[in-house]
């Protein structure tokens, strides 16, 4: 299923939100979903044998396996949409907006962790000051009196 979209933003390369109601977004068939799915073994044999798909495989097999067939689908279903799609002539404008993520940190979490970091700091410093003042970097005398 497609949808139609009046105004979408781009936040990257693979997400678009799309900023119309629910009620007046248009579903229709896209044409190229069944040839797609027709090749997408070939495609999932070929890119799991030569890993072009940069995916972890050492993290979960199940993990690899939806991946594998996600990045699979979307290369077949893309192949046919930009390649055969004729008579729809496309024109896709891009708007970049702002960054998304927003830090949930609260107070007692930064206070505790700049607590933390300055302690290690001030017991390097006295292991420091200890070690430089202490006896043992002195020779022992009987080596400076000879």
């Amino acid at each position: 299923m497609a949808s139609v979209a009046a105004e979408a933003t781009y936040i990257n390369p693979r997400v678009a939100e799309n900023q119309t109601p629910i009620q007046e977004v248009e579903l229709r068939p896209d044409p190229w979903v069944h040839q797609a799915i027709w090749i997408l073994p070939d495609l999932l044999t070929m890119l799991s044998v030569i890993n072009s798909s940069q995916l972890p495989s050492y993290i979960s097999v199940d993990e690899y396996a939806g991946g594998l067939l996600r990045h699979s689908y979307l290369a077949a279903w893309g192949m046919f949409a930009n390649n055969c799609d004729n008579g729809d002539e496309k024109t896709y404008t891009a708007m970049p907006a702002e960054a998304r993520l927003v830090a949930d940190v609260s107070f007692a979490r930064v206070f505790t962790w700049l607590g933390l970091y300055l302690l290690m700091t001030v017991c390097g410093a006295l292991t420091m000051l200890k070690t430089l003042r202490g006896v043992d970097l002195r020779p022992p005398e009987k080596m400076v009196k000879e």
